[in-house]
């Protein structure tokens, strides 16, 4: 019972902490902590698409606060946006990428977070790229992902 407490507060500390850095991030500023904090606690794509100055998205927090629930929420987005294979990426890779399935492939770095082993590394490498201030738009033309 004290793990899950322990557990419940350190999501919500976390949550909290995104939530300020997010939204006091300076839209003319690309980078920083708050989209770093975004990628790795709120999904892949949504550090990225925060430097475009895109907004986090109710279903991103729900999904952090409430997993069931956001994972359902999120799944059925991905579901209206791209089908099924929608749905599996927005349930198992984050809730932006089956959402822009359509429009855009799944980065390699996206398809390691399925791998047990090393899916803390490619979080890590996609939150420094947010971190840094990188686009999606600029991952998009550098990898070569417009579909």
């Amino acid at each position: 019972m004290k793990k899950f407490i322990v557990a419940g507060l350190t999501l919500l500390f976390l949550a909290q902490f995104s939530y300020a850095a997010a939204v006091t991030q300076d839209q003319d500023k690309k980078g920083g902590v708050g989209p770093f904090l975004a990628s790795c606690c709120l999904g892949p794509r949504v550090g990225l698409e925060l430097n475009e100055g895109q907004q986090v998205r109710t279903v991103e927090w729900v999904r952090l606060v409430f997993s069931p629930a956001g994972l359902v929420w999120s799944g059925s987005e991905g579901w209206k946006a791209a089908g099924p294979g929608g749905c599996l990426a927005n349930v198992c890779i984050g809730p932006r990428v089956g959402n822009e399935l359509k429009k855009r492939k799944i980065r390699t770095k996206e398809w390691l977070l399925l791998v047990p082993v090393v899916n803390w590394v490619s979080i890590a490498m996609i939150s420094i790229e947010a971190l840094n201030g990188q686009t999606m738009t600029q991952i998009e033309e550098e990898e070569k992902l417009k579909k």
